[in-house]
């Protein structure tokens, strides 16, 4: 498959700025910090299309980028950057407004593909497992891929 373009669309704080659901969604999820925007522009061949920072905490929305691909079974689809969970240099009640915005997105996006759970390699912590424990929990088989190496 060959990515042909790939454009951000939005930053959704609330599950209400969610977009209708006309592509299908592969979501990004992980410890802050972890590389998941990383991930993505690497992914899009794009070097800043995700923001990233060395500071925890940078991605602080549900951010969606557009992907158009020459495959004709998956022409179009959101690539989906999540805010990490974990440790961020936000406030608590920053970081507290992201788990409910979290769910809702991981729990009702019928869209919602696939997810991709990253995971430190030399540090896979309980956070991560429950993590994963609890996305199998909600339908969701997340493809689990070891950065930092």
């Amino acid at each position: 498959m060959k990515i042909v373009t790939a454009e951000f669309i939005r930053s959704c704080v609330d599950p209400a700025q969610f977009p209708p659901g006309d592509f299908r969604e592969i979501a990004v999820v992980g410890r802050s910090n972890v590389g998941k925007s990383s991930l993505i522009n690497s992914l899009l061949n794009r070097r800043d299309m995700a923001k990233v920072s060395r500071t925890p905490g940078k991605t602080r929305a549900v951010n969606l980028f557009r992907v158009a691909t020459s495959d004709p079974d998956l022409a179009q689809f959101y690539l989906v950057d999540l805010p990490g969970y974990g440790f961020a240099k936000v406030s608590r009640s920053i970081r507290a407004e992201w788990a409910p915005l979290l769910e809702a997105y991981l729990t009702d996006r019928p869209p919602l593909l696939g997810v991709v759970l990253l995971v430190e390699s030399r540090v896979v912590t309980d956070q991560d497992r429950q993590t994963l424990a609890w996305l199998r929990s909600v339908g969701h088989n997340p493809l689990v891929v070891a950065t930092k190496a």
